[in-house]
């Protein structure tokens, strides 16, 4: 899937909104700006400033005219400034990434199609698109494309390379000097490592590494480097399923995510569990998430129906057990499609655990093959479901013959429903009359589900219900 979708605008994600409201739960309003010409403008990545404000970045004009895009906004998307940029001898060019150093100066990683092939750049330019140097990367170079960017604790920055035989970690002053060149290899299935992404953690980095497409016996990790470095602890991700982004969770304990969401331990081989979602009966990629105030995790990501279109998300996901976050008496839903489209990118989740507040940025089709670039915000806590309730269910696990007995407020305050892992309800029962509720799971396939109810003060209750 990930790769349907880099072939459609490579490395880019669009964020279309369906309407003027982001229908999470009925109390989100919200707010939204939108920003650019009439000439085609996208928002690839956003960074946040120290300030609060927003530096969105992307690519405006047709291919052969290709700009740089910028344009900075307050924390509540009033624009302060915007850029139209042409980079010194490129043309036709795509952005693949972006980072900003301490300083504010701006590392592009950029890149050109041609008869030999695919010419990759890295332009260092000023917060405002002012080139100060560049480096390029023809077809026949040994490290052939920057695939991820990092700022470097020096001011200086951090360039994940790959090529068609292995991957290494650049280390660049400001300046654009190369300070050094460590070559990875994450003792994989075979030496040829790639690089897909460098997360910042306290101390140094955490490294999203694979083995080649081309690969025996492929593998994907993340593995800890230190800034000077040193590689430390490291965990082996199940099915082969690449981390493309990373939600820290408190200590060593991450959300991996993917075409499947991990939950896991730093340093332990064996991940606590693993969520494979879908929605609109695709399977769900997340690349963004961030916590809600009530401790779920608020995923942004896509999925593809037939060849090419496809459909934006947002979901909530429970951290603990890695399902769903099911529907509940506020009006949340566990699955909002936000739309569906061609070219798509995504600029950026983010979250201010202070205040609650959440931002995305991104770029919508205004047009036909014209493109605008917005930013929307509103409330994390409109998107968390309450608190739940206690439930005790038991037998648990339950098998074809057993009833599954229910007592308490939860069984006589309402219907109870079962949930599959991915949020569909696949059986429901009325409220129990004698405050005790005795359910058949006859004919439900096994499996993990959830069983959902509320108690007596209207809060939602849930328990895992294990068939067998």
């Amino acid at each position: 899937m990930a790769h349907i979708l880099r072939f459609i605008r490579p490395l880019t994600w669009l964020l279309l909104f369906s309407g003027s409201t982001l229908q999470l739960s009925a109390q989100n309003a919200g707010w939204e700006q939108s920003y650019g010409t009439s000439a085609p403008e996208t928002c690839t990545q956003t960074l946040r400033q120290p300030d609060g404000s927003y530096l969105l970045i992307g690519e405006s004009g047709s291919y052969a005219a290709r700009r740089l895009y910028l344009l900075l906004t307050t924390a509540h998307g009033r624009q302060l400034w915007e850029r139209h940029v042409a980079i010194p001898g490129l043309s036709g060019f795509v952005l693949r990434k972006a980072t900003q150093n301490n300083a504010g100066d701006l590392l592009l990683a950029l890149y050109t199609e041609g008869i030999e092939g695919q010419t990759n750049y890295l332009v260092q330019t000023s917060a405002t698109g002012v080139t100060r140097w560049m480096r390029t990367f023809p077809p026949t170079a040994d490290l052939r494309w920057a695939q991820d960017l990092a700022p470097s604790p020096n001011g200086g920055f951090i360039v994940g390379m790959n090529s068609l035989t292995g991957a290494a970690l650049l280390y660049l002053a400001a300046d654009g000097t190369q300070l050094r060149q460590q070559p990875i290899n994450a003792s994989l299935a075979t030496d040829r490592t790639w690089i897909e992404k460098i997360f910042p953690v306290p101390g140094g980095m955490l490294l999203s590494v694979r083995t080649g497409i081309q690969s025996a016996g492929p593998q994907a990790k993340l593995v800890f480097y230190s800034y000077e470095g040193t590689r430390g602890p490291e965990t082996t991700l199940p099915n082969v399923d690449p981390a493309y982004g990373l939600v820290p969770l408190g200590g060593n304990d991450y959300l991996a995510l993917g075409q499947k969401v991990h939950r896991f331990t730093l340093g332990q081989n064996t991940v606590q569990w693993t969520s494979q979602l879908s929605a609109e009966q695709g399977i769900f990629m997340a690349r963004y998430g961030v916590l809600t105030p009530t401790g779920s995790c608020l995923l942004y990501g896509s999925s593809i129906l037939g060849s090419h279109v496809a459909r934006l998300h947002l979901l909530l996901l429970d951290v603990t057990t890695g399902l769903l976050q099911e529907p509940s008496s506020s009006g949340n839903q566990a699955v909002v499609t936000l739309c569906a489209g061609l070219h798509l990118g995504l600029g950026g989740l983010f979250a201010e655990p202070g205040t609650g507040a959440y931002v995305v940025t991104g770029s919508r089709e205004s047009g036909a093959e014209t493109e605008e670039v917005f930013m929307r915000g509103g409330s994390l806590a409109d998107l968390a479901a309450p608190v739940p309730a206690t439930m005790q269910a038991w037998p648990n696990p339950a098998a074809d013959a057993d009833e599954l007995h229910v007592q308490g407020s939860v069984a006589a305050s309402g219907p109870l429903a079962l949930y599959d892992t991915q949020g569909r309800q696949v059986k429901s029962w009325p409220a129990a009359s004698t405050g005790a509720a005795r359910l058949s799971l006859r004919g439900v396939p096994a499996g993990v589900y959830t069983l959902a109810g509320t108690d007596g003060k209207g809060r939602p209750a849930r328990i895992r219900i294990f068939k067998r």
